[in-house]
């Protein structure tokens, strides 16, 4: 008794070939996933662009090989901030650009982004960009200088005061944090440097932080109970 195949070469072509393809998508979410995790990774490259000085506040960051495929970009330092022409493959790349202009350019706010054209390697970065917008807590960057642990956070709104004598600062402010060990202790200091507020840089000594098996308390509820007593909105002088 004959077996009739009524299967074309279309089915026998999708039957060949799906198998392949399916894999292949299997692999390239592996290869995508992979690729992420090495640039979240702590012992990724923090790095990501060599920038060069083309002129007087012009600057090309050339992009380094990567496994994922990256675009350069262009720094242009303006009067009082920073324009960034094309943002990238992937929003860690954008962030790590973000940290290299602090780091080798300049302190000034990036205000501006201009994409020269649609390409997925030169958007992808967009979404840092626009989140990176000015904050209570600031954007905070580390890195290791040796055995030192070294916290750069900038880009503060200048809303806030620091200190219970309610000192004040603007969106210039620069915390830079360092820690370190000695023996088993952890050493910290703080560097707080504002050029609007600050005549110089300011540095609280060292302080020693010794190791606890306690666990950890959070501040007690703010109560508001003097809102009755207030006669006008200067709280300044309502001491």
């Amino acid at each position: 008794m004959s077996h009739v195949h009524k299967h074309s070469r279309r089915d026998f072509f999708a039957r060949s070939f799906g198998g392949i393809l399916a894999g292949a998508s299997v692999m390239e979410e592996a290869f995508f996933r992979a690729s992420w995790a090495r640039a979240q990774s702590q012992t990724a490259s923090a790095s990501l662009f060599t920038i060069e000085k083309v002129a007087d506040g012009v600057f090309a960051a050339l992009a380094k090989p990567q496994v994922m495929t990256n675009s350069n970009a262009a720094i242009f330092v303006l009067s009082r901030d920073v324009l960034v022409v094309d943002a990238h493959s992937k929003p860690s790349a954008a962030a790590s650009l973000l940290a290299q202009i602090k780091r080798e350019v300049t302190d000034k706010p990036v205000r501006y982004l201009v994409n020269t054209h649609f390409h997925w390697d030169h958007t992808q970065g967009d979404r840092t960009y626009k989140n990176f917008n000015p904050s209570y807590y600031g954007d905070a960057v580390a890195h290791w200088e040796g055995d030192t642990l070294v916290v750069d956070t900038t880009n503060f709104v200048d809303e806030t005061w620091f200190g219970e004598e309610g000192y004040f600062h603007s969106d210039a402010m620069r915390v830079r944090e360092r820690l370190w060990r000695v023996g088993d202790d952890l050493a910290y200091q703080v560097t707080v440097d504002d050029p609007k507020v600050l005549t110089k840089p300011w540095t609280n000594f060292a302080h020693l932080i010794k190791p606890s098996d306690e666990p950890m308390q959070e501040s007690p509820v703010c109560k508001d109970d003097d809102g009755n007593r207030l006669l006008n909105l200067d709280h300044h002088v309502q001491r």
